[in-house]
């Protein structure tokens, strides 16, 4: 009776079933070569992953120097009541829905409040419906309480901001 076994390589033959006192030859791989292939692996895989959360860092904080220099903008445009600066970087929809009365309402709230001046922090970063929310705590200089103001953007336009 005979028995194929199963593989690939050269190594691997048509066997006769053992009878007894009989054995059967296998090649064992050698140790080293087998822990130096296994090493090495391991090696590629690391630096593959840690090249891809260089990337994914340095794209994150592009984005997040975008989003502050952005959100700056607005806030100054804001306290300098200039509605068209403030709508610059706005898209279409938030340009429809933000109404010169409406951001002349805003401006004055936030130009009491930043009168003496205040701390801008940036707190994170959320995906929301296709947008980068990101948000921001001003700290007012008057000791009253803190605003925590997000931003939304998509393709470096701002979908929506506000302030609570």
């Amino acid at each position: 009776m005979t028995c194929k076994s199963v593989g690939h390589g050269e190594n691997h033959k048509k066997n006769t079933r053992p009878g007894r006192g009989q054995t059967i030859k296998r090649e064992i791989p050698d140790k080293r070569t087998f822990n130096v292939k296994i090493m090495k692996t391991i090696m590629q895989t690391v630096l593959l992953i840690a090249a891809l959360s260089l990337t994914s860092s340095a794209l994150h904080a592009a984005d997040t120097a975008q989003a502050d220099k952005i959100f700056k903008h607005l806030i100054a445009a804001q306290t300098a009541k200039d509605y068209d600066a403030f709508v610059a970087d706005a898209n279409d929809n938030l340009k429809a829905a933000l109404t010169k009365t409406q951001f002349d309402a805003a401006s004055n709230v936030m130009n009491q409040r930043t009168q003496g001046g205040y701390d801008l922090t940036f707190l994170g970063e959320l995906n929301q419906r296709g947008y980068q929310v990101f948000l921001y705590r001003l700290r007012f200089k008057d000791g009253g309480d803190d605003m925590l103001g997000t931003m939304s953007l998509k393709d470096d336009k701002v979908g929506g901001i506000y302030f609570k």
